[in-house]
């Protein structure tokens, strides 16, 4: 499923919109028996100069992510928008403007709509949020 989200994105948006307005940062965590071997494979789903892929090998980003979002799981597979200027402090990414989920144990109506998301990529964008 968190490929799918990655592929359903690049499809609908990401692999054609190559502004540096809109820049994306993929983060691979050990979720589901992932390795590091498996991020290359992955990259494929999008490729162009606004991508930037790492892997956290400790899985440290669910943690900080959880508890910036206040949920009681260790978050992966979902996505965020910030805006321009937003402050990242050690320890803790600030709280998104905007962010969806692919995780069966989080509320649905937050649920990842690709349409959704992008649509409020292009709000931000007109509003010169982006």
């Amino acid at each position: 499923m968190c490929l799918r989200g990655l592929a359903d994105l690049a499809d609908a948006y990401l692999r054609d919109h190559t502004s540096a307005a809109v820049q994306t940062y993929v983060v691979f965590v050990p979720a589901l028996g992932a390795e590091e071997e498996d991020v290359g494979p992955a990259m494929q789903f999008l490729d162009n100069r606004n991508v930037h892929y790492y892997w956290d090998p400790d899985g440290t980003v669910m943690g900080r992510y959880a508890r910036t979002l206040a949920v009681d799981v260790k978050l992966w597979d979902f996505w965020t928008i910030y805006r321009p200027g937003s402050l990242w402090k050690p320890g803790r990414p600030p709280v998104p403007d905007f962010w969806r989920h692919q995780l069966s144990s989080l509320p649905r109506k937050s649920r990842l709509d690709v349409d959704e998301f992008v649509a409020r990529i292009e709000s931000m964008k007109s509003r010169e949020q982006l």
